[in-house]
């Protein structure tokens, strides 16, 4: 009988704690990867498992679900927590929803510690630390990996597209690949899906980003990190947000969600996403600095470049809009590919270079269809090039 118990408690926590999905994972670490400052790059670069081409994008950010609960039985309570607030009349944090290290808050507390305690150096503890934080920081901003309600909705069922789900799930996958194939894009194109979300809230990156949540410093009594805490009553206020969410579900329980709800929903879903992409680059910025002895560098920001149809990401540091200076390994490639790695122009082969396989790996857009400005930046960070 108590082993009975016991694995139905395991299986309950399992179906708690798959936030976002794979899809929606990848492209928070995708637009994390874009904006991290060179510290950050050289730390994930060295701390990343191979297999992930030393990049948050990609895979990085859905190991906490595929190896991390299997490696490390107990992380599978630090995905989410339980905040007790009646939801959508009351919404709030208290210590009591945190009941020793086994939340989410405390966990992206434990896992920076980790990584600063160590200077970033390479081990397996650090290695599992950035992983980790790489899918918590996007974890805390699903609302419903912040609330207790029917177990953060898993136990609320529903139909969504005439399918039987429940409420967590819809939010984790259905809504993000619903709104990928509402905009052209497969149901597993992270890439692509980055992208349009980060031209869709890159203009809010710093107000996402404030010290109010991106701080390493601040703790309660419990010796969380304030940030981490504000980043979960961030998302949980959306909890009680009368226009989304709980609020919308208990007006109609019993509609199919693929429809007014969706409609409803799905920017403040898809806000969030984008918020665990920006908050995870900030995040690890910090660490990196820290690690590194130095002042904060700046992070890539967003800057409109007046003839360009879109806004362009170009370094702050930069003195120009445009793109002239490369290394001697890239004006190598130059030759072999149709233009040089650091000019935006028509679409490069995977094979013309090493640098553009390695960017085709990260964004297959680069070398399918056109070597955008996003194409660029992904040179510079993964290739290690200057332009």
């Amino acid at each position: 009988m108590q082993i009975a118990v016991i694995a139905a408690v395991v299986a309950s926590i399992a179906s708690v704690v798959d936030a976002w999905g794979s899809l929606g994972h990848s492209v928070t670490g995708t637009i994390a990867q874009k904006y991290l400052n060179s510290n950050a790059v050289k730390m994930v670069s060295n701390l990343v498992e191979s297999k992930y081409a030393g990049s948050l994008a990609g895979d990085t950010a859905n190991w906490a679900d595929t190896n991390g609960r299997t490696l490390i039985k107990e992380s599978a309570e630090w995905h989410y927590v339980d905040m007790m607030a009646a939801v959508p009349k009351s919404c709030g944090y208290v210590q009591s929803d945190c009941v020793g290290r086994t939340c989410i808050i405390a966990a992206i507390t434990d896992q920076t510690k980790i990584l600063l305690d160590a200077k970033c150096a390479k081990s397996t503890a650090t290695t599992q630390a950035v992983q980790f934080l790489a899918h918590f920081l996007g974890d805390i901003t699903q609302p419903l990996h912040n609330c207790n309600r029917d177990r953060g909705g898993n136990d609320a069922k529903l139909t969504y597209n005439g399918q039987q789900s429940n409420f967590h799930k819809i939010h984790d996958t259905n809504i993000p690949v619903s709104y990928a194939t509402e905009n052209g894009l497969s149901g597993t194109d992270a890439a692509g899906l980055a992208k349009l979300v980060d031209s869709k809230y890159a203009s809010k990156m710093n107000s996402y980003t404030s010290a109010t949540f991106i701080d390493l410093q601040s703790v309660d009594s419990a010796n969380n990190l304030l940030g981490a805490i504000a980043m979960a009553s961030d998302a949980n206020a959306l909890d009680c947000n009368k226009n989304a969410f709980w609020g919308l579900y208990d007006q109609n329980p019993n509609q199919d969600f693929s429809g007014a709800y969706y409609d409803a929903t799905k920017d403040f879903l898809i806000e969030q996403i984008a918020k665990g992409g920006y908050r995870s680059a900030a995040w690890m910025n910090a660490i990196a600095n820290a690690c590194a002895g130095t002042t904060p560098e700046p992070s890539p920001t967003k800057t409109t470049v007046t003839s360009a149809k879109t806004t362009t990401t170009t370094n702050s540091k930069s003195t120009s809009s445009t793109k002239t200076k490369t290394t001697t390994s890239s004006t190598k490639a130059a030759a072999k590919c149709a233009h040089s790695e650091c000019v935006a122009g028509a679409k490069l082969t995977s094979t013309c270079s090493v640098c553009a396989g390695l960017v085709s790996k990260q964004d297959s857009y680069c070398t399918a269809t056109s070597w955008d400005d996003i194409c660029v930046d992904l040179a510079v960070q993964v290739c290690g090039i200057q332009c």
